[in-house]
């Protein structure tokens, strides 16, 4: 139930992306967390994965910015290609496809944050992330 807020603590609404392109967003208290770090999308177009239809709506998307190959932040948004992209390693992750990697190391997709809007139109997280975000070495002796 935590809203999605900016890095400077603004909660997000509906109306923040009408234009398209991506926000960095946190769970509100967690601006500070690396870990924490979320792309927020618009995209109407996309279908969400089967079993996540209820995650992304009104077409909202959002996905964990830690990359899955090395924990760098996952920081471009190609619009052309809906694509995220992690820019030291090269992995690009298929928005249209689960965020699933199409090119570059990374080895699993981006792990989805599934949302809700509530009665204020402020986009909020319906629970945690239900898989590990970053690399999978990362939970070896967890």
């Amino acid at each position: 139930g935590a809203r999605l807020v900016t890095f400077d603590g603004r909660p997000i609404t509906r109306d923040a992306l009408a234009g398209g392109g991506m926000i960095v967003a946190f769970p509100e208290g967690h601006t500070d967390a690396a870990d924490s770090q979320i792309a927020l999308l618009h995209l109407p177009d996309i279908t969400a994965q089967p079993g996540r239809e209820s995650w992304s709506p009104e077409g909202f998307f959002a996905y964990s910015r830690v990359c899955t190959h090395a924990g760098c932040a996952v920081s471009q948004y190609e619009d052309e290609t809906q694509a995220l992209l992690c820019p030291c390693h090269q992995s690009t992750f298929d928005l249209r496809d689960g965020c699933r990697p199409m090119a570059g190391p990374a080895a699993r997709p981006l792990p989805q944050l599934a949302l809700a809007i509530n009665a204020g139109g402020f986009l909020v997280a319906q629970h945690d992330f239900t898989q590990p975000i970053g690399p999978g070495f990362w939970n070896l002796y967890a």
